[in-house]
Formats: structure tokens, sequence, C-alpha cells
């Protein structure tokens, strides 16, 4: 918003929609992650919580409000009809040592962090964003630019975004290669590079279309984060997508 960086990568669309209205200078270049298929929540082993059925009156973290973790951990409350108290709990780092330290029973996660616990069998997954079937259809993570840079130098925005879904169509493509790269770059062992795959099925990761903006829009209302709709005009300002 400030300019002093391009693009940002891998926002909660909530939030990107509640600082556009408010007038941030933020375009919408592509979509990130559509489905939610990397995120998952987590539980310490003897917690005695094995699935959202048992986290009724339990505290279970998101990152920060207007996050993907926010929107989907409110999304799979809702499907599994549970209730617990949703706590920001910061990074992934600091939702962990809340989890193992007792001061939270269920924290948040993306793969490949917190997966070789999953592995030593000292927490278990109790839920992932998959697990509900009508988040496959709207997107809850975006890749932004800023206004002035897109408007500037469109051109260096767009070759910038084509290189980016190339990349992704490079990595699916050349999965050993990538999947060695992605152990390397995690520092973690390959065969956790290779579980974590099974969380980013490849149509989540389409830079383009960015779905279900609609539903979004709503659920931006229903927690606060837009105040009105946005008009037809807003949204065809707001989404200036640079690749295909």
């Amino acid at each position: 918003m400030t300019g002093s960086v391009d693009f940002a990568m891998a926002n909660g669309i909530l939030g990107v929609l509640g600082a556009y209205s408010k007038g941030a200078p933020i375009r919408i270049a592509s979509a990130e992650s559509t489905g939610a298929a990397d995120l998952f929540w987590y539980a310490k082993t003897d917690s005695g919580i094995e699935s959202l059925a048992d986290a009724n009156g339990k505290t279970m973290g998101f990152s920060r409000p207007g996050s993907s973790t926010n929107l989907v951990a409110i999304a799979l409350t809702k499907h599994a009809s549970a209730t617990p108290e949703l706590v920001p709990t910061g990074g992934i780092g600091d939702t962990r040592t809340q989890v193992m330290s007792g001061q939270i029973d269920i924290g948040w996660s993306v793969p490949p962090f917190n997966l070789n616990l999953v592995k030593d069998g000292q927490i278990r997954i109790v839920a992932r964003g998959s697990d509900d079937p009508e988040l496959a259809g709207q997107t809850v993570r975006v890749n932004v630019v800023n206004a002035d840079f897109l408007a500037n130098k469109i051109d260096v925005a767009a070759r910038f975004m084509q290189a980016y879904s190339d990349t992704v169509d490079w990595m699916y493509a050349n999965l050993d290669d990538a999947l060695a790269r992605y152990a390397e770059f995690n520092k973690v062992d390959i065969s956790v590079a290779r579980d974590a795959i099974a969380f980013y099925p490849r149509e989540s990761v389409a830079v383009a279309p960015v779905k279900g903006l609609d539903t979004s829009i709503a659920q931006a209302i229903e927690y606060k984060r837009l105040s009105a709709p946005l008009s037809g005009e807003q949204k065809k300002e707001l989404l200036q997508l640079l690749a295909r």
C-alpha cells in the first residue's frame, strides 16, 4: 500500500477487499490459492481432539483478522457445526508454541511445516481446508500489485506475473526437480516434501480465475471487512489479472 514493494503475494482476500474499499492503492494481479487445500488445523495427540466435532468450547487459532486462515476457520466450523472460540495466534511458529505449551487447543499450519510432528505422532490433523466442499469454488488468497506501479509499468507487471504463472506450470511438469528444490529451500527431508505436495492439487494454485468473488464480498460484509458490496465498476477496477 505504501509503494515500498510492488507486489505482495498470498494475501487473504477478505483483507484485500477491506483495504481496497478504504482506498488502498492495490489491485488483484492473480489468484494464489483456490479451495484452501493447503491449510490444516491440528491438536496435540493426547488432547482428546480428533476432529472439529470435539472442538466445542475449545480454542482454535487463525493467523490474523481478514486472512485466509480466518475465512477458512469460520467456514470449517460452520460446516462442522462446531463452536470453538476462534483466536488470532499469529504465524505458524508462534501458533505451534501456543499449541504445544497448552495455551491454545487447536493450531493452524500449511505444509511442510509441522508435518514432521504429524509423522512423529506428537500432533494429529483435525481439520483441512478441503473438508468444506464449498471452499473449492472460492479463491481465498490472491496476489496483489501496487496500483501506481501497475499504471506506470504495466508491461513489467505483466511480465512478472507471467513468469510466476510459467514457474507454477514448470513445477508441476517437473515434479521431482521441484520437490528437491522445495525440500532444500524449506530444510526438510524429501519425504516430507512429497507428503506436502498432496496438499497442493494443481488446480488450487491456478493464477486465474479468481473464483467466488461475490461470495467473498458477502463474507467481507458479514465479518465487517466491508460496509457495502462493491459495485460492478469497483470489481472491474480491483481485478486486474495479469496472467492466464
